[in-house]
């Protein structure tokens, strides 16, 4: 069984018609591999005798010898004189024996036994391997066959290291050296293609019951059909390998390295000594990095303790060799998604009445993603569902595929249970199975094999020679370390308030010695090559230009750092102006916004602003200009490129000339933003995610969600200071999220909002919506129409139904609000979007007015606009907490209207309090004390209206001015 085991992976799951021809087809002559000991080293004992037994486990092993013992024994007080040989015959180019010897070594076990006199000698010699076998087992090594299956005849001498079965014995530690050598190619006309490593490193939060009886605890591994039978009872699987001997471990206490699970025996826990390890190790401090997890299950790998918890560990390898035609067989088989892995762990104490405790699956496809080669797998691991009769499945035969992939998932929800079952498994090729089915020798880039090759495969790519860096790259990278210096240092400087060096006089000693390796490299790149010197005096010279230039250098860096800064009331007047726009206050948002461009104009944060409001406002144009400036800040720089490929592809979208699919030139740019540019930046690869979810491309879906799981941990890089989003301004809502993949979906998805980039974050939101209520997913989906402008469709609906009573005004609230958004926007001249502005104020217990700020503006404003003063200065009350300047103007207006001027006056006087000057407000302030009799007042507050005579003044203000009879303005003289 197995030897069936090792074919099953590379065949029996595939169709007959891909499978590599049997063996029986094939003429193959048996080929003798040859091994003869040279020298034995071991402790120097002399009341001790040492026999070293070689064997394996499937094909026969044969001692040539002038003697007529029969056994496989190397015996201590014999090797000198006997030199035994062994040979073990292999069929060349036979698949059986190259899919046996690929994860079967051949073994050497050390037998010690203190030495006797007269008849059990004899007996030695009479009964030979067996007398041998009753010795004290002390030591073992292994030789790894696969390394000799080359087309040239092999002849080698290797040493192989008996290491103690107690690790704290290492003073029994043999070394056998063999020369290894065959008068024929073990292989001929087959290719080496691939090889692939299954590990199962341990299991993870085990009931209490299966930890203390793990004894005959057996994981099994098979193919198993993605697909049910004709009857829908039943799947189809072809087993593959099992994995045994788990032991109860405290997760750090494990073993760093890999053993063979061909190896291993239950009867001897030898799985602590080196005797069995393979050349493959394991980083504990690493051991939950980089996991592709089983998806939408909370592993929450935080909660183990290393130091604590205990884990089934089970840590050993299976390795499978494969041809060019298995090669591609397999990737056949994986292309069209066919099967998928089934983990089952079972009890071997019960063959009869075999029980499945745990089982769980992997979806092998994220390795027909290009180069993926190596992935370690989360396998969420629960009880098996009970079985499907035959009324149930006749039930069920209009089954689809995506209803099939559902119960891959095992709909497997995270609150169900405190903990996870999972087990950990590595999954590894040598090489990408997308790949031609070239020999390994040509893709390592090497004349003959290598024994490293088939000792390890955690390394990602070959090893192929590389391309030195060119001067002028060595040079570009040289100048970039330096500023990146300096700019830390000025960052440091200003954080910690350093006046002086002796303020922290340890850190400019460090400096010192880094900023003198970093002037080093641009002396060797630049100057020197440009201003070569042969003596002391030119070395001088050119020391004082390096000095020069450098500080001049230093001195725009710190310049640029200087231009990214912007005053916090100015970030107060950009919210403003942005609020002013949608309420359509275009006299006030005017003249504040001419004001900010005249103060920060050139500021390169204020720029940048620009430019994300022009995202917002699908200014593209004017966006694209910003992308032509050189950016210096390294958080803007990630900032800029996804806005520049969301730029690119808005730009394809709507050029009716660009030819060929856009979402795969998006993908081209995203998978170069993702993979070489910001490969930490884990929203580019929840985008990447999406993408390849709107095509159902599982491999790339698999593959983006492998990263950005793995990057949770990672804060987004936050803008300081960012001035209020059209998103924030429109509707602040805060979706009500249950599962950590919404949770963190959302928080990607408020970024993007945040930059304007509403398509981006509309595919996101698609992930999860399916997840919220119905009311939540209204207010939502009417608000991603709103921002992507495909409002002209979208159903209005009045009434929803609140399925939580917490916060059921405030949803009803957020649905009035949405609903006015649209008809605002879809039909302003009807006036339905007043009615649903209007239905937030009947209702009552808001927890927060903030969100309603545009809805309520917008109904004050219209009702000025009507002259429905009093109630336009009630909905200016209601929202009490939206910036004063506009509230009090706005009330100033009615109050004004209503004949009440002191009223008037007084909200007036309070908008000049915000350190924003306005000149309409002093120029209402003259007219209202010109109405009051306070000509002397009028006349100051006239002053301060045309500070500036260039500012025109209000026409409404004019008209009222023009209401008053100058003959009645008398100016009395102070006595």
């Amino acid at each position: 069984m197995r030897n069936v085991s090792r074919i099953a992976l590379l065949c029996k799951a595939f169709d007959k018609k891909t499978r590599p021809l049997a063996d029986g087809t094939r003429c193959n002559r048996v080929v003798f591999l040859y091994l003869q000991p040279k020298n034995i080293s071991y402790p120097n004992e002399d009341d001790v005798s040492v026999d070293i037994l070689l064997e394996h486990a499937s094909n026969a092993i044969s001692k040539l010898s002038d003697f007529s013992a029969l056994d496989l024994v190397i015996r201590k007080c014999t090797f000198a004189s006997e030199r035994p040989t062994f040979s073990i015959s292999i069929k060349q180019d036979g698949i059986k024996d190259i899919t046996t010897f690929s994860d079967t070594p051949i073994v050497l076990t050390a037998y010690e036994h203190c030495s006797e006199e007269g008849v059990e000698e004899e007996s030695v010699k009479e009964s030979g391997q067996e007398r041998t076998l009753q010795g004290k087992l002390v030591a073992q090594g292994y030789v790894d066959v696969l390394q000799f299956f080359t087309k040239k005849r092999c002849n080698s001498s290797i040493d192989v290291f008996l290491y103690p079965l107690d690790p704290s014995d290492y003073s029994r530690t043999y070394k056998v050296t063999l020369d290894v050598y065959s008068l024929m190619p073990l292989i001929k006309d087959i290719q080496f293609s691939n090889i692939i490593y299954i590990s199962f490193k341990s299991l993870f939060n085990v009931e209490e019951h299966l930890l203390d009886n793990c004894d005959n605890l057996v994981a099994e591994f098979s193919w198993q059909s993605k697909v049910p039978n004709a009857k829908n009872t039943e799947y189809k699987k072809e087993f593959i390998c099992k994995y045994t001997v788990f032991t109860k471990t405290i997760v750090g206490d494990q073993n760093m390295y890999y053993t063979w699970e061909s190896l291993k025996n239950s009867n001897f826990k030898k799985d602590q000594s080196m005797g069995i390890a393979s050349a493959l190790t394991l980083s504990l401090h690493r051991l939950f990095d980089n996991i592709l997890r089983t998806e939408d299950v909370d592993f929450d790998f935080d909660s183990i303790d290393m130091n604590k918890d205990y884990a089934l560990v089970c840590n050993s390898i299976h390795r499978f060799i494969l041809t060019d035609r298995m090669h591609v067989a397999l990737e056949e088989a994986l292309v069209h998604d066919k099967y998928k892995i089934i983990i089952e762990m079972i009890n071997e104490t019960q063959p009869k009445n075999r029980k499945i405790l745990l089982q769980g699956f992997i979806d092998p496809s994220i390795f027909l993603y290009p180069e993926v080669t190596n992935c370690s797998f989360a396998v969420a691991m629960k009880p098996p569902p009970p079985p499907v009769t035959t009324r149930t499945a006749a039930a069920k035969t209009s089954k689809t595929r995506n209803v099939v992939r559902e119960q891959e998932k095992q709909e497997i929800v995270p609150e169900v249970q405190e903990k996870t079952t999972f087990a950990l498994i590595k999954i590894c090729l040598k090489t990408p199975i997308t790949e031609p089915a070239d020999d390994l020798p040509d893709v390592y880039n090497v004349s003959a094999m290598k024994r490293e090759i088939f000792k390890n495969c955690w390394l990602k790519k070959p090893c192929k020679p590389l391309c030195s860096r060119s001067l002028e790259k060595r040079c570009a990278y040289s100048y970039k370390s330096f500023d990146d210096t300096v700019l830390e240092l000025i960052k440091f400087i200003i954080a910690h308030n350093i006046c002086s060096i002796h303020d922290d006089k340890h850190f400019y000693c460090e400096q010192v010695r880094n900023m003198t390796d970093r002037i080093l490299t641009l002396i060797s790149c630049d100057f020197n090559v440009r201003q070569p010197t042969n003596t002391n005096m030119e070395f001088t010279n050119l020391m004082t230009k390096i000095f020069h230039e450098l500080s001049e250098r230093s001195y725009r860096l710190i310049e640029r750092v200087t231009r990214y800064n912007i005053e916090p009331i100015s970030i107060t007047q950009i919210n403003i102006t942005r609020l002013l726009y949608e309420v359509e206050n275009d006299e006030m948002n005017q003249y504040l916004t001419e004001k900010l461009e005249q103060t920060w104009g050139n500021n390169d944060m204020f720029l940048f602003y620009k430019f994300i409001y022009n995202l917002e406002l699908k200014n593209y144009d004017a966006a694209e200009e910003y992308l032509k400036n050189p950016i210096y800040d390294e958080n803007l720089e990630l900032i800029i490129d996804i806005c520049e490929l969301y730029l690119n592809y808005i730009r394809n979208t709507l050029d009716a000339s660009v030819e060929g699919d856009i979402e795969e030139t998006l993908l081209v740019g995203l998978r170069h933003f993702c993979e070489i540019m910001h490969p930490k930046f884990p929203i580019g690869w929840m985008l990447l995610y999406c993408v390849h979810k709107r095509h159902n491309y599982r491999p790339g879906m698999d593959y983006a969600r492998w990263h950005y799981e793995n990057r949770i941990k990672l804060p987004f890089i936050e803008i300081d200071n960012l001035p209020t989003s059209r998103w924030e301004i429109f509707n602040d809502f805060e979706p009500t999220l249950r599962t950590e993949k919404a949770k963190y979906f959302w928080k990607a998805i408020t970024y993007l909002l945040k930059l304007g980039l509403y398509i981006f974050a509309q595919w996101l939101y698609e992930d999860i919506a399916e997840q919220l209520p119905t009311i939540e997913r209204y207010i939502l989906d009417a608000s991603f129409k709103l921002a992507t402008n495909q409002v002209e469709d979208f159903d209005i609906v009045e009434t929803l139904q609140v399925d939580s009573p917490m916060n059921a005004a405030d949803l009803l609230a957020f649905v009035d609000l949405v609903n006015g958004n649209i008809e605002y926007v879809r039909s302003p001249n009807n006036l339905s979007w007043v009615h649903n502005y209007a239905s937030i104020f009947n209702v009552g217990n808001l927890q927060d007015i903030s969100p309603f700020h545009l809805g309520i503006l917008r109904y004050a404003c219209y009702m000025l606009r009507q002259k429905e003063f009093e109630t336009a200065i009630y909905a200016f009350d209601f929202a009490d907490d939206i910036p004063e300047i506009i509230a009090c103007i706005g009330k100033a207006k009615a109050f004004y209207h209503l004949g009440r001027l002191r009223e008037a006056e007084q909200q007036l006087a309070i908008s000049t309090t915000y350190n924003i000057y306005y000149p309409s407000v002093w120029a209402n302030l003259a007219l209202i004390n010109l109405r009051l009799g306070k000509n002397y007042e009028a006349l100051q507050c006239w002053k301060y209206a045309r500070l500036d005579p260039d500012i025109n003044i209000s026409e409404d203000i004019l008209e009222e001015l023009d209401k008053i009879d100058p003959k009645n303005i008398f100016l009395h003289a102070s006595p």
